[in-house]
């Protein structure tokens, strides 16, 4: 069964902690669910993970293997939907996804 592992995952914006030594495994098909107040780094967590921010220090591997989060989407090992809008103005999802989905499982 597929891993994802991370640990020792810090990031902080300025003076402020955002994400102080975090670790996270989950399995293949596991559903996992993050909550918390605004502000405490869930929405950094993701970013982080998908590469679109950087962590301060960061150990991920899958299955054991180490992976950068730039080799993330790459793999399509994972799959990440942001909460905010992502596509530009005009642009219909169904044009977008022969970009991303080649038809290969």
């Amino acid at each position: 069964m597929d891993l994802l592992s991370i640990s020792t995952l810090n990031k902080s914006f300025g003076s402020r902690k955002i994400l102080d030594d975090f670790s996270l495994d989950c399995s293949k098909g596991e559903i996992i669910g993050i909550f918390g107040r605004n502000g405490c780094g869930k929405s950094t967590l993701l970013r982080i993970l998908f590469g679109t921010v950087k962590a301060d220090s960061i150990s991920m591997h899958i299955n054991g293997t180490k992976i950068t989060p730039r080799e993330v989407i790459p793999s399509k090992k994972i799959a990440y939907l942001p909460q905010d809008p992502f596509l530009p103005k005009g642009v219909k999802v169904r044009d977008i996804i022969p970009m991303f989905y080649s038809g290969d499982h």
